[in-house]
């Protein structure tokens, strides 16, 4: 990470309030529709990668790879399994609650976030912002618990602190916890 000289430094504070991403990141952030061929050439790129190959079990429908056959399950099960009155992505086969979800789930295949200062291209624009403040200049963000208070810059950092607040699992043999079942079997195996 290269380091950031104060007079780059972006004071102003990102507020996540109901602004449009372009307000928010003007200049920093911009907002990519792809067309449906781009997004199919895309994915095909994706299942090439190195990256994808070498994880031993993958979910060919999300080109999404595992390290382990139980979390692969977990993951067709959850994302894949069937929900009665359920509505599937005819994408990545996805099956969703609602037609709703189902039409904010499609939006996100079609959404890329670019960086406008050297076009670094993600499909979350968490992945972008947290670019641009490694690469270029610091655009402050500030995400906080409605539970508890607590406040962190990153994306990633918040969501781990998010998943205290929920009800853990725990181990029927030695009684340790965890926050979601992947955890859990992993740990039992």
């Amino acid at each position: 990470m290269r380091k950031v000289k104060k007079k780059e430094v972006s004071k102003e504070i990102v507020q996540f309030k109901k602004r449009s991403l372009s307000e928010k990141y003007e200049g920093k952030i911009s907002v990519v529709t792809l067309s449906k061929k781009e997004m199919l050439e895309e994915r095909e790129r994706d299942a090439k990668k190195d990256s994808y190959l070498k994880l031993p079990y993958k979910c060919d429908s999300c080109i999404t790879g595992f390290d382990h056959d139980l979390t692969l399950k977990d993951h067709n099960e959850k994302r894949h399994g069937t929900k009665k009155g359920g509505y599937r992505c005819e994408i990545c086969k996805t099956v969703l609650a609602t037609e709703h979800t189902l039409k904010e789930h499609t939006k996100r295949h079609f959404t890329r976030y670019v960086c406008q200062e050297c076009g670094k291209r993600k499909n979350n624009v968490y992945s972008v912002i947290k670019h641009y403040n490694e690469t270029h200049r610091t655009i402050d963000t500030h995400f906080v618990c409605q539970d508890c208070g607590f406040t962190t810059e990153s994306n990633r950092s918040y969501r781990y602190h998010r998943d205290k607040h929920k009800q853990k699992l725990q181990c029927s043999l030695c009684e340790s916890t965890f926050v979601n079942n992947n955890g859990l079997r992993v740990h039992m195996l």
